[in-house]
């Protein structure tokens, strides 16, 4: 069975079975585990922070985008 996803801000349409939802969900879900795993560390510079708090950002909305089709 395929399902659409369709991500909002930029308008992204892309007809995915339910394999690869799982696969996309769980690759998202690392890679934000990851990051936020970097923003602990201590001494970062400020403008890196700020990149990697827009990246976490972004991964939580694409995490949840996947969530509502699950």
């Amino acid at each position: 069975m395929m399902r659409v996803l369709k991500v909002e801000q930029s308008t992204m349409v892309i007809e995915i079975n339910y394999d690869d939802v799982g696969i996309l969900h769980y690759a998202l879900y690392d890679y934000l585990v990851k990051v936020e795993a970097r923003l602990k560390r201590k001494g970062m510079p400020k403008d890196k922070l700020e990149k990697l708090q827009a990246l976490k950002d972004n991964l939580q909305s694409m995490v949840e985008t996947i969530n509502g089709l699950i």
